[in-house]
C-alpha cells in the first residue's frame, strides 16, 4: 500500500479528483442581449479559478512553497526519505535508493493531493504534505472530511517548517476544497507532531486508532485531532 512510501500518520500522501485540463475547458458565459451583453462566471468556474489561484499563487510564504511532485526531485526525497528517523516515526520505511524514490514520485506522488515542500531559497524538496479522503484515511472519517500529514527532512526539525506548511493545506482544505471536518493522527511516540497539529488549531480528541495497513501501526497507536480553528 502506499502508505508505507511516503507519508503515513502525520507524514503524508495524497489523491486529487480536479485534473489540469478541466481549467482549459470552462469559459465564462455570456448573457444579455444586444451590445449590451455582459459576461458572468459560473459557481463551477469560480471553483475552480479559485482552485488554481491557490495553488499557484498562495501556497507559499516567505521561507518555503507547495508544489507538485516532479521526477527530478529524486535525488533530494531520498537525501531525506532514506534518514531511519524520518520516514517509521510516520509509518513508512526508509528509502533504499535514488531510484526507489524516484519510482515512488513516479508512481505515489504523481497526484493532486500530494505536494511537495520546498525551501525557497535552495528550490530543494525538504518534505511533504498532503491530504487524504475519506476512501484513504488512516482513520475512519466523514465522506465531505479530509485527514492532513506531513513530514519534513530532519535538518529542518523544529524551525517551524511543518507548521507553516501545515497552515497553506488547512487555508486550501477550508477555503477551496470546503471540507466540512478535518482530522490528523500521529504515532504517540512522535509528540512532536502533535505540536505542530496544536499550534494550527487542531485538538485532541482522546481518541486512539490502531492503523495496521502503517509500518509499525500493528505495535503502536496513533492519537487522533481534529481541527477546530
Amino acid at each position: 500500500m502506499w502508505f508505507k512510501y511516503g507519508l503515513g500518520a502525520s507524514a503524508l500522501y495524497l489523491c486529487f479528483t480536479l485534473r489540469p485540463a478541466i481549467f482549459n475547458s470552462l469559459r465564462p458565459v455570456t448573457v444579455g442581449s444586444g451590445r449590451m451583453g455582459k459576461t458572468c462566471e459560473s459557481s463551477v468556474d469560480n471553483k475552480i479559478k479559485n482552485e488554481e489561484f491557490h495553488r499557484n499563487n498562495l501556497m507559499e510564504t516567505e521561507r518555503i512553497l507547495l508544489r507538485y511532485w516532479q521526477e527530478s526531485d529524486a535525488e533530494a526525497l531520498f537525501k531525506y526519505a532514506s534518514d531511519p528517523d524520518v520516514g517509521p516515526h510516520a509509518g513508512w520505511p526508509a528509502h533504499k535508493s535514488v531510484e526507489e524514490s524516484r519510482e515512488i514520485i513516479r508512481t505515489f506522488f504523481h497526484n493532486e493531493t500530494t505536494w511537495a515542500i520546498v525551501l525557497k531559497e535552495t528550490g530543494e524538496a525538504i518534505g511533504c504534505i498532503g491530504y487524504y479522503t475519506h476512501e484513504t484515511s488512516n482513520i475512519p472519517i466523514g465522506e465531505n472530511d479530509c485527514e492532513v500529514g506531513y513530514w519534513v527532512g530532519k535538518p529542518y526539525w523544529n524551525k517551524g517548517i511543518c507548521t507553516e506548511a501545515l497552515k497553506l493545506m488547512l487555508d486550501y482544505c477550508i477555503q477551496v476544497k470546503h471540507f466540512e471536518n478535518l482530522w490528523a493522527d500521529h504515532f504517540t511516540g512522535n509528540p512532536a507532531s502533535g505540536r505542530v497539529m496544536e499550534k494550527c488549531g487542531f485538538v485532541d480528541t482522546g481518541m486512539l486508532n490502531r492503523c495496521s495497513q502503517l509500518v509499525g501501526g500493528d505495535k503502536e497507536m496513533v492519537k487522533v485531532f481534529k481541527y477546530n480553528g
